[in-house]
């Protein structure tokens, strides 16, 4: 489910609700959530991968490349299909032994029939309204690009019309915002401009096309390569935002078609490499912070030792499609 609906529905949205919901059937079943919330964090990012509205470094590079929602499902959709089937064996292998300590107890089990779901859903009219427009909002996103409008008007005008429609309140809505990952993930992006504006990404950019004398298979693993092991200890986000204009300024030299490889390994880092720490991104953190305030805090730690080596095997996977498919 984090992988199919991240793909359709974007990581940050899908992790917002599917970490709440395991949270409290873990609650009800008496078990650990750790194994299942590591896991979707996982598969999100690799489940996003697949289009181009599925994480918001996909959106960065699509804007910045003049890609389009069907690119990224040729580019991108097979990889991210090749890596989620690893990824189940890889964390069933990870986590059986685990799973088979959970005995939920009989009484428990037998109390399940009994709950009404149907209770939940509070405001039975907002609750159709709001699958009525995401419906609408997903149609328009996939063609977006024939009726040339940005993926940001179209989120936007979404969320507006059900802000007038559910007759919230606006400071209710952005006192359940979490802004100390707002803050964090602003200081990074602030950190990244400051860079570009003082000439750190011509001088980078400059180096690696003297440095790889304007060598394309090497250039596509070495942004595959640092694009991966940067956005696991420095957020995705930012990296992109300052490998995008390093890109641009070797398109000038190398060709804009000829370096499109580099685009998808960038993608590919980015996203693979999210992976690695819960900083990664900035819904890992979301997920950190949601169990955390449910008294199950992910140990940063645990969480690097089960997910680090994964972004390891999924990166050499990645270098041997990128080679391939892109530079054979």
């Amino acid at each position: 489910m984090a992988g199919f609906l991240s793909s359709i529905l974007d990581e940050i949205t899908t992790l917002l609700f599917l970490a709440n919901i395991t949270l409290a059937i873990t609650y009800i079943l008496g078990i650990s959530p750790l194994p299942f919330l590591i896991s979707e964090i996982i598969f999100a990012n690799i489940g996003g991968l697949a289009t181009y509205i599925g994480t918001p470094v996909d959106i960065m590079i699509g804007s910045a490349a003049d890609l389009n929602f069907y690119d990224f499902i040729y580019h991108m959709t097979p990889i991210s299909l090749i890596l989620i089937t690893v990824n189940i064996f890889y964390l069933i292998s990870l986590f059986k032994d685990t799973l088979r300590k959970n005995n939920i107890p009989t009484e428990i089990i037998s109390r399940l029939n009994k709950i009404d779901e149907k209770k939940a859903i509070t405001n039975p009219a907002l609750f159709k309204n709001s699958l009525l427009i995401l419906s609408i909002v997903l149609i328009a996103y996939f063609f977006s690009h024939i009726i040339n409008l940005n993926l940001a008007i179209i989120y936007l005008s979404g969320a507006i019309i059900l802000l007038i429609i559910s007759q919230d309140r606006p400071d209710e809505i952005y006192a359940q915002i979490d802004w100390r990952i707002i803050f964090f993930l602003i200081g990074l992006n602030i950190l990244a401009g400051t860079l570009v504006e003082n000439g750190l990404i011509e001088i980078i950019s400059s180096k690696l096309l003297s440095f790889s004398e304007g060598n394309l298979n090497f250039l596509s693993f070495i942004t595959l390569g640092l694009s991966t092991f940067m956005s696991s200890f420095f957020d995705n986000i930012p990296i992109v935002a300052l490998t995008i204009p390093i890109i641009e300024n070797i398109s000038h030299h190398l060709g804009s078609s000829t370096i499109t490889v580099l685009w998808w390994a960038l993608a590919l880092g980015a996203n693979i490499g999210a992976n690695g720490t819960l900083i990664g991104t900035a819904s890992n953190l979301i997920v950190a912070d949601i169990a955390e305030k449910n008294n199950q805090p992910i140990p940063f730690w645990y969480f690097v030792k089960v997910a680090f080596p994964l972004v390891i095997l999924n990166f050499f996977i990645s270098l041997i499609y990128v080679y391939l498919r892109y530079l054979v």
